[in-house]
């Protein structure tokens, strides 16, 4: 396993390329919270969330799968609640953000998906999966830096910027070329 961690690292220097694991990966999504048979919203459903959930403070790094660059992101609302891991019919799973209360109604739309592209020793992750527009008409991918604090999900940002500001770079130049 150490060499392919090497082969993945090294990939990621050279091509700038985050790797995705699929390898039944929800076993460390964070969150995780199994049904209690509870009544959504009900008292015991909500405890169930706030013993499951995680918490963390997420920002959102692309913009309809674009990566954005720290200037932009830093302008984006970064809340901050309860992260939640769910599997949903057929074995797929969902992540969302729900109000530290384990109230039912998300802070954050979720990702369909989930998986967890990197984890830093302090806390702080990437989790990559599918979001979907506000009417569900369109998906793209996107990637949550989450961390257990505003002030490590900003110092995990700052590390990133040289990267996400290449990866817009790039973006921008390739459209430009597809629109000639």
């Amino acid at each position: 396993m150490t060499e392919f961690a090497g082969f993945l690292r090294s990939r990621e220097k050279v091509f700038g390329i985050i790797t995705v694991f699929k390898y039944s990966d929800f076993m460390n999504l964070p969150g995780i919270t199994r049904p209690i048979g509870a009544a959504p919203g009900s008292l015991a459903d909500n405890a169930n969330r706030r013993t499951g959930g995680v918490p963390a403070c997420v920002i959102r790094l692309r913009f309809c799968g674009v990566y954005l660059p720290r200037r932009y992101i830093r302008e984006r609302a970064m809340p901050t609640g309860l992260l939640i891991s769910k599997e949903y019919d057929g074995g797929k799973w969902g992540l969302t953000l729900h109000p530290m209360d384990g109230a039912v109604t998300p802070i954050l739309d979720g990702l369909s998906s989930p998986a967890v592209v990197k984890r830093r020793a302090d806390g702080a992750m990437l989790i990559e999966g599918l979001e979907w527009d506000e009417g569900r008409l369109d998906r793209w991918r996107q990637t949550w830096l989450c961390a257990p604090t505003m002030p490590l999900a900003e110092s995990a940002l700052d590390a990133m910027a040289t990267w996400l500001e290449a990866q817009y770079n790039r973006a921008q130049f390739e459209r430009m070329h597809r629109e000639r």
